[in-house]
Formats: structure tokens, sequence, C-alpha cells
């Protein structure tokens, strides 16, 4: 890989965090689920419980993979994921808007993700 290559990763890289980090200062820890559906004008596209035999049992890898890894985050397990699929910066910027719930369906955490990721 080129250095461009890597320069331009690594951008990409903090721009998600950078977003995600924005997202967490937008819904933190504690916002009620229905306070994000209201915000958002719209039902999750995905909306997960967690299995009783966790995260990694789902059969979409991708679900499985986001759970377990916000189980490491957040230091417990959340009980349920949304996605949200959005348009943060206009027509040409489509993204996942990941929410991550306690079982009282309160705001664990949340991550910004592109969508062709």
């Amino acid at each position: 890989m080129s250095l461009l290559g890597v320069v331009a990763l690594a951008a990409c890289a903090f721009t998600e965090q950078g977003r995600s980090d924005r997202l967490r200062e937008m819904y933190p820890r504690g916002t009620a689920r229905a306070d994000v559906i209201e915000r958002f004008k719209q039902e999750p596209e995905i909306s997960e419980l967690r299995p009783a035999a966790g995260w990694a049992s789902l059969p979409k890898a991708f679900l499985a993979e986001r759970g377990a890894r916000a189980e490491q985050r957040v230091g417990g397990s959340p009980a349920r994921l949304d996605v949200y699929v959005a348009y943060p910066d206009g027509v040409f910027s489509l993204c996942n808007v990941w929410f991550y719930y306690d079982e009282n369906d309160r705001v664990l955490d949340t991550e910004w993700q592109y969508h062709s990721d």
C-alpha cells in the first residue's frame, strides 16, 4: 500500500472516530430509545434483541460482530442494537448509525460507520 493510501485510511478512521464521538455527545448514555427514534423521525432499519445465547449466535455475522464489540466497549452486554441508515452530509454520504441499549431501552453507546464498510 502506498503512503497516500495509508494516510487516506488514517483520515477515514479519524473521521469515523470523530463522528462516533460527536454521536456520543448528541445521544449520551441514558438517552431513551424513544427519543432516538423521534429525532431520526423513523424506525431503525435493523433492530435486534440480544439472543439468550449471546450476540455471537446471531446468523448475520456483521450484527454478531458489532454486538460483541459493543460488549467490550461498554463493559457489559447490550440488550438491543438498532441501525439507522442516514445521509449526514447530503445524498452522497450514506452512513450507518449504530445504537446499543440496555434492558430498559436506554442508550449505552453509539457509533458511526461509512455505509460502504
